[in-house]
């Protein structure tokens, strides 16, 4: 998981995370049953709080990108 973040883009840290993994899935870069980081791990790696990323994660499992299972973790959705 690549993500950049740009404080000087004027888009939330949030909505950030989301277009960019997104994009990763949409372009097939990130291949079906890819397991996301934990919130916590992928806050501290790209130093940012916890609620952008929790917040990113939970649209992208709105959106259908994702899924999340207890005990799991957050998984890149078969096609």
């Amino acid at each position: 998981m690549d993500i950049v973040l740009s404080p000087a883009s004027g888009k939330p840290i949030y909505t950030q995370i989301y277009e960019q993994i997104a994009g990763q899935i949409l372009r097939g870069e990130m291949l079906p049953g890819t397991k996301l980081p934990p919130i916590r791990a992928a806050a501290l790696n790209l130093r940012v709080s916890v609620i952008p990323v929790k917040q990113a994660w939970e649209q992208l499992e709105r959106e259908g990108f994702i899924t999340a299972a207890a005990g799991r973790g957050n998984v890149r959705r078969t096609a």
